[in-house]
């Protein structure tokens, strides 16, 4: 029996063979550890369990049971297998039926405890599952159809139960996974320990386990973006590149030969980003402005400039059509200067 780490390769985990390898490899999951951090994006509500004389027609619920009968039948009309079980709790029996699974059989015996999760159906004045998701009962809870029920985006092949029942077998090494974030921190913004918090996003036992394990897991993520931010900004202040100086008598003339007089904002946000360009580092800034602000004329100005300097500039749009309008109108503002568009 292998000793599974956070590095094993998920291939090593129980039950997973080749196939199995590859569907998860699909979806970014190579290692236990990345299977434990495959988090789910919705959750089933099974807390609480219905006795079957209460169901209703036309709603989910979670029913446990003993199965009083259970076989398979063969549909000669539709040429499919038919597993059909009776369920009794003490209140009342209900019907089963599962399509073209007839293995079931094998797995649920009469006699045993059965934990099912699915929609109730009328069939003619009494009540019926098809085919819902089901469990034996040895001990415990259950994983598929009890509680709070994680749902993970899935790769052909792969279902919901397979990935809850692989998580199930591995969630005992999230202990292992090392909390990077400083205690002071977590204690400050009142947030979990991450090992807790990736236990409690796979299998929690209330709502608010979830939110708690969501605010930890945003928050990692949120802070590495701003801490990618900050190293990225400090290697471009340690970068240099080439100092531009302001036309300004070229930028007055094509300020002045616009058809529009330019707001405060664009002069001032125009002003900052030249003399941006006149440092001998690169600029990084962001422009923000509503549709139809005019961010357009200020980047034209920023790359009259660079023009006018000997260097090139580019703008980037993300459609073919947007390019397109853009060297038309880039184009007739810097018609009657010595640029090449």
């Amino acid at each position: 029996m292998i000793m599974l780490t956070l590095e094993t390769n998920a291939r090593e985990i129980s039950r997973v063979g080749e196939s199995t390898a590859k569907r998860l490899k699909k979806l970014g999951i190579e290692t236990v550890r990345d299977l434990l951090f495959y988090f789910p994006f919705r959750y089933d509500d099974f807390t609480r369990l219905t006795p079957i004389d209460k169901l209703q027609p036309g709603l989910a619920a979670n029913v446990v049971g003993q199965i009083e009968l259970i076989q398979n039948k063969r549909s000669w009309k539709r040429r499919m297998s038919i597993t059909e079980a009776l369920i009794t709790d003490g209140t009342e029996t209900l019907k089963v039926i599962w399509f073209n699974q007839p293995f079931i059989v094998k797995n649920l015996r009469v006699g045993d405890k059965v934990s099912l999760a699915g929609k109730v159906e009328d069939d003619y004045g009494s009540f019926v599952m098809k085919s819902p998701v089901y469990e034996k009962i040895i001990y415990g809870q259950g994983v598929h159809t009890q509680g709070l029920v994680p749902n993970y985006h899935l790769t052909a092949n792969l279902t919901h139960k397979q990935v809850r029942f692989l998580i199930k077998q591995v969630i005992g090494l999230a202990p292992k996974i090392v909390d990077w974030l400083p205690v002071e921190i977590k204690r400050n913004v009142k947030l979990l320990d991450l090992p807790y918090a990736i236990n409690k996003i796979h299998f929690p036992k209330n709502n608010l386990d979830i939110k708690k394990a969501h605010e930890r897991l945003a928050f990692d993520e949120l802070f590495l973006i701003q801490l990618q931010s900050q190293l990225v900004k400090k290697s471009l202040s340690l970068s240099v590149a080439p100092a531009l100086k302001i036309q300004e008598t070229e930028t007055k003339r094509f300020v002045d030969s616009l058809p529009f007089k330019l707001t405060d904002a664009q002069r001032q946000a125009a002003w900052e980003i030249l003399k941006d360009l006149e440092k001998n580092m690169p600029m990084s800034r962001l422009l923000e402005g509503d549709v139809g602000s005019g961010k357009t004329i200020v980047v034209i100005i920023a790359m009259l400039n660079v023009a006018l300097a000997g260097k090139q500039a580019v703008l980037m749009v993300p459609a073919e059509i947007l390019a397109t309008q853009h060297y038309e109108t880039v184009g007739r503002l810097l018609k009657g200067f010595d640029v090449r568009i």
